[in-house]
């Protein structure tokens, strides 16, 4: 059954290829939505494919969320906040990132914030205490993490 790019979908086919998309790698609704639409599926049949695989547990925002920021923790050493901007942006009910970023562990957030600390240290060739500090600040608040935790970790005796 070759169908060039331009060829129609039908409902089953569609459906199956959601199928296959959400087995492959864990997806969110939004995701989801946005490659039905870029199939050619009218908005009424991607909220009916949604449901569906919502229903057959192909799709789970609470699953995509907790997977996300657990990754985005241990392996690109993401800061809450930045996580959580992400996830808002698609479009993940506040309730869901909130639970997501419970069950990730506190002491590793703590230790990547110490080991980016250090790599950021160890770059630069600042010798003014001040400067140092202020780029280290900058730098870990681009990351996503709490400016009143860096604060605590860059002044422990505090």
């Amino acid at each position: 059954m070759n169908r060039n790019a331009t060829a129609q979908l039908t409902r089953e086919e569609m459906t199956q290829k959601a199928k296959r998309y959400c087995a492959y790698q864990e997806r969110c609704t939004s995701d989801l939505k946005r490659k039905l639409l870029s199939w050619g599926a009218d908005p009424l049949l991607t909220d009916e494919i949604i449901a569906l695989l919502k229903n057959e547990n192909f799709l789970s925002d609470k699953r995509y969320a907790a997977l996300f920021a657990i990754s985005k923790i241990n392996q690109n050493r993401w800061g809450r906040l930045k996580i959580e901007k992400a996830l808002q942006q698609k479009d993940i009910p506040h309730e869901i990132i909130r639970n997501a970023m419970n069950e990730t562990d506190p002491g590793q957030y703590e230790k990547n914030i110490m080991i980016l600390i250090r790599q950021k240290m160890n770059e630069m060739k600042e010798t003014d205490p001040l400067k140092i500090r202020q780029k280290i600040l900058q730098f870990m608040l681009s990351k996503g993490y709490e400016a009143e935790l860096i604060h605590k970790m860059l002044n422990p005796q505090e």
